[in-house]
């Protein structure tokens, strides 16, 4: 992964902006699954359905797989949308979501979970071009997409945010992933944090950085 050095203006050079190699880096690629086998045994499914289509592309990424379809000559969308639950058993998913037509492409998208999703790590999102050149000091590193490209956001377009979730879905994890895209990029002149933790555990870690207003708020009153 090559390194990347922010420049600091002349007057902030008394704080130092963390490295990048203080966080976890990706560990080796994993095997992606067999894509063709499975596009195969999508195809089977299909026709097992009276469904004439064929497989032309496939997207894998973290957490699905998109599969590209076209249908033959009068097969209708309708006809392979009213049989997601046939295909998603087949296929042993618990769930498909089907795009129909994927938008620019004479084709649908067969959206599938992996059997194994893999993580994808801060440091991957921070050392982008797209994260590294994006003007706002409150650029955000979300995730990837389908195609592993790197999503972001700008804090500055959506100052209303909520973030829902059930316990163990990854709201802590995202508040976290928000804090550090800001700390990674931004110095204690350029951005201040209000932090606000009533369960006195969430954000303690975060006592001690420079760009606190006040310590972190645990007693919501």
């Amino acid at each position: 992964m090559k390194k990347v050095t922010k420049k600091i203006p002349e007057e902030e050079k008394a704080y130092t902006m963390p490295d990048l190699s203080l966080l976890v880096k990706p560990k080796a690629e994993e095997a992606k699954e067999d894509l063709k086998a499975k596009g195969t045994l999508l195809e089977e499914t299909l026709s097992e359905f009276g469904i004439s289509a064929k497989v032309v592309g496939a997207l894998q990424g973290p957490v699905i797989t998109r599969f590209e379809v076209q249908p033959a000559k009068g097969v209708t969308v309708s006809s392979i949308t009213s049989r997601s639950n046939d295909i998603a058993l087949k296929l042993a998913a618990p769930s498909i979501r089907i795009e129909a037509p994927i938008p620019g492409k004479a084709a649908l998208g067969i959206e599938v979970p992996n059997k194994r999703p893999s993580f994808v790590y801060l440091s991957e999102i921070l050392s982008t071009r797209e994260f590294y050149e994006s003007p706002s000091k409150l650029t955000l590193s979300l995730g990837k997409d389908i195609a592993g490209r790197p999503v972001i956001a700008d804090l500055t377009t959506m100052p209303h945010l909520l973030i829902a979730g059930t316990t163990g879905s990854g709201k802590s994890v995202c508040i976290n992933c928000i804090i550090n895209s800001v700390l990674f990029q931004a110095t204690p002149d350029e951005v201040k944090f209000l932090l606000i933790d009533p369960k006195r555990v969430e954000l303690k870690t975060y006592n001690d950085i420079p760009h606190l207003i006040t310590p972190v708020i645990t007693d919501p009153k």
